[in-house]
């Protein structure tokens, strides 16, 4: 389980590096790595004798079943307790997950998405920008400056 502390919600990565650090496949909550704990695959087996695949009936109506979407059956057979927990950790996970989205569409991260890299250069383009957008835009700069930029190692400011 992660703990879901500020500094993992914050964390100043890319979607795609944040989620193979904190994703569900990460975290071992997607359904391929929760079915082996809810149940058994079904058994279907070549019998040399009969030359033939051979699936097993002794489950028929006793569990209920998965398809997954490779085509695996599954016969789920899980006590309560276990399920609760699953059912746990995904509450966590979404929260974390909650929070996160949270976090990348308040402030800076609104307007220009986490800036993840160590070295950035900004342009400022502000020829055509009209007088009544202009304390708009010193603001946001403002704010990405606090923010985002001082968390960089190197960066331009060019006019």
């Amino acid at each position: 389980m992660v703990d879901a502390g500020k500094s993992v919600i914050t964390t100043l990565w890319d979607t795609n590096k944040w989620l193979k650090s904190y994703g569900l496949r990460a975290q071992k909550l997607d359904i391929s790595s929760i079915l082996p704990q809810l149940g058994f695959r079904h058994s279907i087996d070549f019998d040399k004798r009969l030359n033939r695949a051979v699936k097993a009936r002794y489950s028929n109506g006793l569990f209920a079943q998965y398809t997954s979407q490779k085509g695996t059956v599954y016969n789920l057979a899980c006590k309560q307790n276990s399920l609760s927990t699953i059912k746990q950790r995904l509450e966590e996970a979404r929260s974390l997950y909650k929070s996160r989205l949270n976090w990348l569409t308040t402030g800076s991260r609104r307007i220009f998405g986490v800036i993840s890299e160590r070295c950035i250069v900004i342009i400022l383009d502000i020829n055509l920008l009209p007088l009544e957008s202009f304390q708009q835009y010193t603001d946001c700069m403002e704010q990405v400056l606090r923010e985002q930029v001082v968390c960089t190692s190197r960066f331009n400011l060019i006019r």
